[in-house]
């Protein structure tokens, strides 16, 4: 529908500029009212598809991606791959009550976080 794509695009747009794509995502499926199954099975594939694009798209920018990236990957996706595990076998136990308002925390504190942090 067009009220979907809106939402992408806006939250295309939000991941763009702030690497959260899904952000509105998760605020609009909550404004929907969906089960963390629907909002997992609805935001995780769209913030894969996000973050590739835009892989791509600094692929085809010269000196966009340097070999400090690849070794800060090195150390950055060990410990990526333990959080994924921990939050995987979190899910499972969290009732949807819990995981609305553990989400809709998170991102309320990253916000704060980027309003009120300063840039070096």
């Amino acid at each position: 529908s067009a009220t979907h794509s809106i939402i992408g695009f806006i939250a295309g747009a939000v991941g763009g500029l702030t690497a959260m794509p899904g952000a509105l995502l998760v605020v609009w499926c909550e404004l929907r009212g969906l089960s963390k199954e629907k909002q997992r099975a609805l935001v995780q594939p769209f913030i894969i598809a996000i973050q590739v694009f835009a892989i791509g798209l600094f692929c085809f920018q010269p000196g966009a991606i340097g070999l400090d990236l690849f070794q800060r990957l090195v150390v950055a996706l060990p410990a990526v791959g333990v959080g994924k595990f921990i939050g995987t076998s979190m899910f499972a136990k969290v009732n949807d009550r819990i995981f609305r308002y553990s989400a809709l925390f998170i991102i309320l504190a990253s916000g704060c976080l980027m309003v009120f942090s300063r840039a070096p």
